[in-house]
């Protein structure tokens, strides 16, 4: 049987937290130390940094790629002989392959970790936009 425990009172210090937990069976109380520790002098490293570049740029590559597509419309338009809804479908599809790509992000994460995920993700990012640039 599982025993059940009530918080009664919480303490905050500098580098340690107490916890004053009350057993509801029993009555009992008991108290919980926690050491934290605490470094304010830590700098987040260059790989921090790197991360959020490349987050950064794919946020500013998708909106490029969404405002190419907007002036194109027009064009495509013209040259595939679309309807209106056609190309509305069209447009939505650059949008909806993020969708496919967030739903299965997950089985790469559980198999090789976030880091490794991020890492090949960024590399098919740099590819696709260095294939881009070189067109």
């Amino acid at each position: 049987m599982e025993r059940k425990f009530e918080m009664i009172a919480t303490d905050e210090g500098e580098n340690r937290s107490v916890v004053e937990m009350k057993d509801v069976e029993l009555g009992a109380h008991k108290t919980h130390v926690f050491e934290i520790e605490k470094d304010t002098k830590r700098r987040p490293v260059k790989y921090v940094y790197l991360i959020a570049g490349m987050a950064a740029l794919n946020s500013a590559n998708l909106g490029f790629d969404i405002g190419v597509m907007s002036g194109a419309a027009e064009f495509i338009q013209d040259d595939w002989n679309l309807s209106d809804a056609q190309l509305s479908i069209l447009i939505g599809i650059l949008n909806a392959s993020a969708i496919f790509g967030a739903a299965l992000a997950h089985y790469s994460i559980d198999r090789l970790g976030r880091r490794a995920t991020f890492g090949i993700s960024c590399f098919i990012f740099i590819t696709g936009v260095s294939g881009m640039a070189l067109s």
